[in-house]
């Protein structure tokens, strides 16, 4: 299986090694970065785009990286916001076939309370082809895919940055995530779980997968939703440490990225060792 960054919110400095086992390698120069996320997921039978980045810059980096986007079968949005699906109408310039797998609920209006209320979520001019689908429950498409959606929240998912919200009938309301979904990948053994924000909490994500597949992934590739504009406070670095510890409890190699931010990364990377590492723009991951 091989895992390319094509969007993120960071590249890969020139100082910076692989220098533990299991670190990320660089897969193409020249990478931009943007505040989103974009994976290309090769596999024995399929070759799949999870998330799509804010804007077109996807495109670009699959250039840079010698990636053919029309090769791509499956497309799948994690959830409905523009920094994960924004890319999608660019890319089906450049694909016209693909499976495209959204849960119905992404389609809602969402909002980040700022000063102002101001819209997050899918690009409002998106027109989706006859090909995509709107999900509501989990699919599995074959013995490589599964897609899981439902995720129970046994414990509150940590809050950082601005309240996200849900435009309804009678105003505003708290986001509950049920846009959100995880992609499970099968192959020689190797069980791997994608997740782009974890807005349900990455260790909810890990108790439900658990539950259902009756073991932990092996590999976990994910944002965790913990990013703020200042440096983490005394009481959200204890929530922190916290959501690590519990990381720890399952047999899984994590690899995290764009809304997780670096001082967070910092603070759970004292804890899960070389069980956690950071994905930039340009990377790859080569699994076997």
């Amino acid at each position: 299986m091989k895992i390319i960054v094509l969007s993120e919110n960071t590249c890969r400095r020139d100082t910076e090694t692989a220098s533990a086992p299991g670190s990320p390698l660089p897969a193409f120069s020249g990478a931009e970065t943007e505040h989103g996320l974009s994976l290309w997921i090769e596999t024995k039978h399929h070759a799949v785009i999870f998330d799509t980045g804010a804007s077109d810059l996807m495109i670009r980096n699959a250039a840079r990286a010698g990636i053919d986007l029309s090769q791509a079968d499956t497309v799948i949005l994690s959830h409905g916001h523009y920094d994960h699906g924004g890319g999608l109408g660019y890319l089906l310039r450049h694909n016209s076939h693909a499976r495209i797998l959204i849960q119905k609920n992404a389609l809602e209006s969402f909002y980040s309370l700022h000063e102002k209320p101001v819209y997050i979520g899918l690009p409002q001019d998106l027109r989706l082809p006859p090909r995509a689908e709107l999900l509501t429950e989990d699919l599995r498409l074959d013995d490589e895919l599964y897609l899981m959606s439902g995720i129970k929240k046994e414990t509150p998912a940590p809050e950082f940055g601005h309240p996200l919200m849900i435009k309804t009938a009678a105003g505003l309301i708290r986001d509950d995530f049920r846009h959100e979904q995880c992609l499970l990948v099968s192959e020689n053994g190797l069980e791997v779980l994608f997740s782009g924000c974890a807005h349900n909490g990455i260790v909810n994500i890990m108790r439900h997968s658990r539950k259902l597949f009756n073991r932990d992934p092996d590999i976990v590739v994910s944002g965790f939703h913990l990013k703020q504009k200042t440096a983490p406070s005394d009481k959200d670095s204890a929530v922190i440490t916290g959501i690590a510890e519990e990381l720890m409890k399952f047999r899984s190699r994590y690899y995290t990225c764009h809304c997780t931010g670096i001082h967070q990364y910092e603070i759970m990377k004292k804890i899960l060792g070389d069980r956690l590492h950071y994905l930039h723009a340009g990377d790859k991951l080569e699994l076997q």
